[in-house]
């Protein structure tokens, strides 16, 4: 039983590199727009999701951030990469860090 509201709607944000890599080694082919939003929408049959509609997919394909780079909020230079992303998982329940070898 799904404690939504009718017309809950959910935005997906797709990290376009991961979804190309993926869907192409169990494809075989790079994917079409179509592809995308079919499996945008198949996250949303998680139990946790349950009920919701797809109102938007955001689909970003950038080349990672490297070096040092100022942060705009407080002008301190930080050094960009992985290692300092995922020394700070988030703590939310709804949130998920998982390594690149995770099933």
């Amino acid at each position: 039983m799904s404690n939504r509201t009718s017309g809950s709607r959910a935005a997906v944000l797709l990290d376009g590199g991961f979804v190309s890599k993926r869907f192409s080694a169990l494809a075989g082919r790079f994917p079409e727009a179509a592809d995308v939003v079919a499996f945008a929408t198949r996250l949303l049959e998680h139990p946790r999701l349950a009920g919701l509609e797809l109102l938007r997919v955001f689909y970003y394909d950038a080349p990672p951030l490297t070096g040092i780079k100022t942060n705009p909020v407080d002008a301190r230079a930080f050094r960009s990469g992985a290692r300092q992303f995922c020394a700070h998982p988030s703590r939310s329940p709804e949130s998920e860090l998982r390594s690149a070898g995770a099933s």
